[in-house]
């Protein structure tokens, strides 16, 4: 079973590696930019899709953002310092940084 488990995981790479070449050869144009996403929208949507983080919340930022769930609490910690997150929802802004502050304090203890 092991031995089965390894050759289909060395095969689907090969035909991942395969498909990237394929891609690369197909067109020299560059990919294809990540959709901007202002204060205002990343705002609106973690006020509405809010806490816990679960399942249904990474589906949702797959589906209507087009981001990776990673790649969205990113760019929200970067939009919660603006002037204009503060601007459009100071309450949701210092909630958010409040948050960050827990996180950070119980990842150094």
């Amino acid at each position: 079973m092991t031995r089965s488990y390894a050759d289909r995981a060395a095969r689907e790479r090969a035909e991942r590696q395969d498909t990237l070449d394929a891609a690369r050869t197909r067109t020299a144009s560059p990919a294809p930019a990540e959709p901007h996403h202002d204060a205002a929208t990343l705002l609106d949507f973690e006020e509405k899709h809010g806490r816990p983080h679960t399942g249904l919340k990474d589906t949702a930022i797959r589906a209507v953002l087009r981001l990776s769930p990673a790649r969205y609490y990113v760019l929200l910690n970067r939009v919660i310092d603006t002037e204009e997150a503060r601007t459009h929802n100071p309450i949701l802004v210092n909630t958010l940084q409040i948050r960050r502050a827990i996180a950070d304090r119980a990842r150094r203890h």
